[in-house]
């Protein structure tokens, strides 16, 4: 079978083109794992349009992926000291390596869902400028006083965004993704 989208050829039982990432069949018909990679196969394509189920594909499973992988990190720190009877100490050496592991995976996990949560506010008809907008203010409200209030405020905005239907038809960011 031919990919209506880029032209690909797709093996017949795919449920998506590994090339595009769009699903290849009815999209009802897909869960939010193949939602999610999809997103994975796009993360670098800030044009076009998702649909809701990709972006909380993305979202649902890129924070499972995170937790998961604090746990496993967290855990070896916390039970030596625990085994000795001590209190856990979380700002010492080694644990530095820790944070910024940490620190690095969050943000790439945020930075490669930008193209997704960009798609996403094409498909209700917004400019991808809003994410943009939104992480200026989330670095600043880490350090000026009272912007954190404002950052609370645009999340609440982008997640509004995030959950309202598409645009239906065709808008000025492409084809609507359920047709």
């Amino acid at each position: 079978m031919i990919c209506r989208y880029c032209g690909n050829e797709v093996n017949d039982n795919a449920a998506i083109c590994m090339k595009c990432g769009c699903a290849t069949n009815d999209h009802r018909e897909l869960s939010l794992w193949s939602y999610f990679v999809s997103a994975l196969s796009r993360l670098t394509d800030f044009e076009g349009r998702a649909r809701r189920r990709e972006y909380w594909g993305y979202m649902l499973f890129s924070g499972i992926f995170l937790f998961i992988l604090g746990i496993l990190i967290m855990v070896p720190m916390i039970m030596p000291a625990a085994s000795v009877g001590k209190e856990p100490e979380f700002l010492t050496e080694g644990t530095s390596a820790y944070w910024t592991f940490t620190i690095f995976t969050t943000l790439i996990m945020h930075g490669l869902g930008a193209a997704v949560c960009i798609r996403r506010l094409h498909d209700v008809g917004k400019s991808g400028v809003l994410y943009v907008i939104g992480a200026i203010i989330g670095m600043f409200a880490m350090f000026v006083p009272f912007v954190n209030i404002l950052s609370f405020g645009w999340g609440i905005y982008i997640f509004a965004l995030s959950v309202s239907a598409g645009n239906v038809g065709e808008n000025q960011y492409g084809d609507d993704p359920k047709n």
